[in-house]
């Protein structure tokens, strides 16, 4: 999930409209702008170290749907589940 705050103000700034978050994450340039992102903070990186495939999502992760634990650490089973189409897709070409 991206910074929200950061990220709208990304698209103010470089003349992305939006109505929604959902609205923001699934515009062609948000997705650009993250793929030249990863590739400047991997650029030392070997190629099974680099991230191939990403996908956004409209909202942080919260405690009161179980996807993080009281101490924020990612709940990967709950998050396997719930995004389970979205892990998928990222891994057919």
């Amino acid at each position: 999930m991206p910074e929200f705050e950061a990220l709208e103000g990304y698209a103010k700034s470089n003349s992305i409209s939006f109505s929604s978050r959902q609205e923001l994450v699934d515009h062609p340039d948000i997705g650009v702008y993250h793929e030249k992102r990863i590739q400047m903070q991997s650029v030392n990186f070997s190629g099974y170290e680099k991230i191939g495939k990403f996908s956004l999502v409209s909202h942080e992760l919260t405690q009161e749907v179980e996807e993080v634990t009281q101490t924020q650490k990612v709940e990967r089973k709950v998050i396997d589940k719930k995004y389970a189409d979205i892990i998928e897709a990222m891994y057919k070409d």
